[in-house]
């Protein structure tokens, strides 16, 4: 197993680093987008490691912290978090719909603008105008983590800048 680590003198020169695992997303994952921004504020460096990049490569990535966001509940997801769990252990953290329906991002980090250059993503913004859900289909989440319809979670402008 290989292992990566930066050798260049500016790289080491910052103290922190955090890994942010998209175990499971197609599109770009916006907790992770927050989590992004909310980091780079505090002066860490972030880095973004996807499912399809993993499978690729069998490499462990050194960092202060590790965070995985899971969004579905499905078989495959459920390997991918073993798979981190393996190669990370204790020094991981998971979070989103996939794992636990109860966990929240901090205040803090629900108010950051999404770091979308994580995913090099331009084409359309992400965001949650409204939370929660009028109808229960079986084999929807949303209202058992979001709960009945609110009138208003975010502005567009929370989301997207001119």
């Amino acid at each position: 197993m290989a292992r990566v680590t930066d050798q260049h003198p500016i790289l080491n020169s910052i103290t922190k680093t955090v890994v942010l695992h998209d175990v499971d997303s197609r599109i770009p994952n916006l907790a992770l987008l927050k989590l992004g921004t909310f980091y780079r504020q505090q002066g860490w460096r972030v880095v973004l490691s996807r499912a399809r990049d993993r499978a690729k490569q069998a490499v462990t990535i050194d960092a202060d912290l590790h965070l995985g966001s899971v969004v579905f509940r499905t078989p495959s997801s459920a390997r991918a978090v073993e798979k981190l769990r393996a190669l990370y252990g204790d020094r991981i953290e998971f979070g989103g719909s996939g794992v636990d329906l109860a966990k929240r991002l901090p205040p803090e980090v629900e108010a950051c603008f999404p770091d979308y250059g994580l995913y090099d993503h331009t084409l359309y913004a992400l965001g949650f105008l409204t939370r929660g859900r009028t109808k229960r289909c079986p084999f929807c989440v949303v209202p058992e983590k979001e709960g009945r319809l609110q009138r208003q979670a975010a502005s567009f402008d929370d989301f997207v800048r001119f």
